[in-house]
């Protein structure tokens, strides 16, 4: 009978070490887990600080972009009221602006790293950046061949600019680190404000003013 009840109390204590074991690898593994976690994280973080402390002049980039083509859309909007026949020839136009290729992956670098709603808002800009720029080369293949854009795309392409620049501007306070959040979208007073620094004028450019009430 004693040898029964010490074999079955061998046979519990056995299973309850096994238990304990189990449950000291699972435990460890845990760990291992969170480690590994806390370790990618930590390497998420540093290269999310390396690649944002570079976004400010990014978006400089991008700003002084976006002014150099409101200036070329601008010239071409001007000639546009002044122009008297289809077929007159165009005066001699400085090319348009290149997009900073380097910005572009300074921010696609950002998205990768940056939170939900940071990286919504680039990637809302480079998408913008890029239909900007596909209008852009099309105006001056338009414009070899000496054909003008109408004034109503060329008032589009004048707001595909501001947008950039507004777009870009209202980055800044996330890329100085001064706030984590970012403004959702941008709206009329973005646009106006980007408008006054950019000098496109609401007595001049009436039509361009009028449209961003869309914002």
């Amino acid at each position: 009978m004693n040898s029964y009840i010490i074999k079955e109390y061998q046979t519990l204590l056995a299973g309850l070490i096994a238990l304990f074991c189990a449950a000291g690898t699972v435990i460890a593994i845990f760990h291992q887990i969170r480690s590994r976690e806390t370790i990618a994280e930590q390497q998420r973080s540093r290269r999310s600080f390396a690649t944002r402390s570079v976004l400010p002049n990014a978006l400089t980039q991008l700003c002084s972009y976006a002014d150099d083509s409101v200036t070329f859309m601008s010239i071409l909007r001007r000639e546009a009221n002044q122009r008297r026949a289809p077929d007159q020839q165009l005066p001699g136009l400085r090319p348009p602006p290149e997009i900073p290729t380097d910005s572009v992956g300074i921010i696609r670098e950002c998205i990768e790293h940056a939170d939900q709603e940071p990286a919504k808002e680039m990637a809302d800009l480079l998408s913008k950046l890029q239909i900007q720029n596909t209008r852009m080369v099309g105006t001056q293949a338009q414009l070899r061949a000496n054909i003008l854009p109408a004034i109503h795309s060329l008032d589009d392409y004048l707001l595909d600019a501001l947008e950039i620049f507004a777009r870009a501007s209202a980055l800044f306070e996330y890329a100085r680190r001064e706030t984590d959040e970012v403004p959702n979208g941008i709206d009329y007073e973005n646009m106006t404000n980007a408008a006054n620094l950019c000098g496109i004028r609401e007595h001049e450019f009436r039509s361009v003013h009028e449209r961003m009430v869309r914002y």
